[in-house]
């Protein structure tokens, strides 16, 4: 079974605002594997509370969750943990994700995960280590309320698909080929309607109606500002020959609405 948005959508709406660190992390991951990912074999992918010596400390720790089919190393803190923040543990301060990479000190070589992930049910910060090898840098942050919107790039938690960070590269990338293409026929209408693209007041017409059309996709889809779809629909709802005047409309009852 393949993963689904609208799986993704039922798994937000379960963990909003829950999450203990002993009590529920098992229900949470295996949750995710199964219903998000659409994994049938959960059970045997991820490995709860693995005992593991390190270099700090003579005692044994415990992984929260490893997951050798991903290469992935999994540190769960409680609902509203700061993930940035350090805390003494082994003696010495490190954050969730500096924690779980210590563990993997503990590990085979063979066995040594790739990806550190700290969660805290809420977000979940992805460390790849063949970049990021300390866990120092800007991880990839997704937040439980944007899963719906970012099932790619968990793919790689099933064993498949690129590496996150390729795919938040790929998407910035894909964002910018169809700004790209919107700006090339908004030049092209104005042409044929007479007017300079390279004139200085048309360039600038041309620009900000791009600027108007990338702010309302990104409302859209990437804040939450207005219905999904809402602006998509609108657009598909008049015909091409009528659309600059719906366009209008639309700009103008905007920036009414915003004075």
């Amino acid at each position: 079974m393949a993963s689904s948005k609208r799986a993704a959508e039922e798994f937000v709406r379960r963990w909003a605002g829950k999450g203990n660190e002993e009590q529920d992390k098992h229900l949470y991951w295996i949750g995710l594997f199964q219903d998000v990912l659409g994994l049938t074999d959960a059970l045997d992918r991820l490995k709860f509370e693995q005992p593991v010596h390190t270099k700090a400390s003579e005692h044994q720790g415990f992984i929260d969750v490893l997951i050798p089919t991903a290469s992935a190393i999994v540190e769960q803190k409680g609902i509203g943990h700061d993930l940035s923040k350090a805390e003494v543990r082994q003696g010495r301060p490190v954050t969730p994700a500096q924690q779980a990479l210590a563990y993997t000190e503990g590990l085979p070589l063979s066995q040594k995960p790739r990806y550190v992930i700290a969660s805290n049910f809420a977000e979940m910060w992805v460390y790849d280590t063949e970049r990021d090898p300390l866990c120092k840098g800007e991880p990839l942050v997704i937040t439980l309320a944007d899963l719906p919107k970012n099932l790619p790039a968990i793919q790689f938690l099933a064993g498949k698909g690129q590496a996150p960070e390729t795919i938040q590269r790929a998407v910035s990338v894909e964002a910018g080929r169809i700004m790209g293409r919107i700006h090339e026929a908004v030049a092209k209408s104005f042409e044929s309607a007479g007017f300079d693209r390279n004139d200085e007041t048309t360039h600038h017409a041309i620009s900000a109606f791009c600027c108007r059309v990338m702010f309302l996709m990104f409302c859209e889809d990437e804040a939450g500002l207005i219905p999904q779809n809402a602006f998509r629909n609108y657009v598909q709802h008049f015909p091409a020959d009528y659309l600059r005047n719906a366009l209008r409309d639309l700009f103008e009852w905007l920036e009414s609405a915003l004075h």
